[in-house]
């Protein structure tokens, strides 16, 4: 199953546009990237850190990289849908790491995006077709893995990222009534 079919299933199943789901993704990866890898799919941590390629998959044994592919591949099979060879040839039952930023092209990133939460625990992919505040909230509880003390912190960032990515200033001035009902 290509990308766009990918993409197409997973809108259908989810009763969200494929326009909402790719606008999520790129909002997410830019923020991901930061400024000085903005969406590029061969991003690395800065200035050293286990994430990767576009949405920062950790690098690692059985870390965000290999559990994305993972997931993606068992979904694909137990759905009977048929595996694109890029991801057969990960060997996905026996990777241990993966480094997306050396491996995969930046659909394939967002294919493994997709398929990773869709196999998700909690994470329901519909949430990112409600707007910028479902986007922030998301990738706070469900993509974002650090510490809870600097949850408050990190969703301020992600706010500026995306004040940044429409060509507003970093004032978060009218995001904090947001961030108050997000966090609670």
């Amino acid at each position: 199953m290509e990308y766009e079919d990918f993409l197409n299933h997973v809108a259908s199943l989810k009763g969200v546009s494929t326009g909402a789901l790719e606008d999520a993704m790129t909002k997410i990866a830019y923020h991901e990237t930061g400024p000085k890898q903005r969406l590029d799919p061969a991003a690395r941590q800065l200035p050293t850190g286990p994430g990767r390629g576009m949405f920062m998959f950790e690098v690692g044994a059985n870390m965000g990289g290999a559990v994305a592919v993972r997931r993606t591949y068992q979904y694909l099979k137990r759905k009977g849908l048929s595996v694109p060879s890029w991801l057969e040839e990960l060997d996905p039952l026996k990777i241990g790491s993966i480094d997306v930023a050396g491996v995969l092209t930046e659909e394939e990133q967002k294919y493994i995006f997709l398929g990773n939460y869709l196999q998700h625990p909690k994470a329901n992919l519909a949430h990112l077709g409600e707007g910028d505040s479902a986007i922030a909230n998301f990738w706070l509880n469900y993509h974002w893995a650090g510490p809870s003390k600097l949850r408050n912190k990190r969703l301020k960032s992600f706010y500026a990222s995306l004040n940044d990515m429409q060509g507003r200033k970093v004032a978060i001035k009218e995001s904090k009534r947001q961030l108050r009902i997000i966090i609670r």
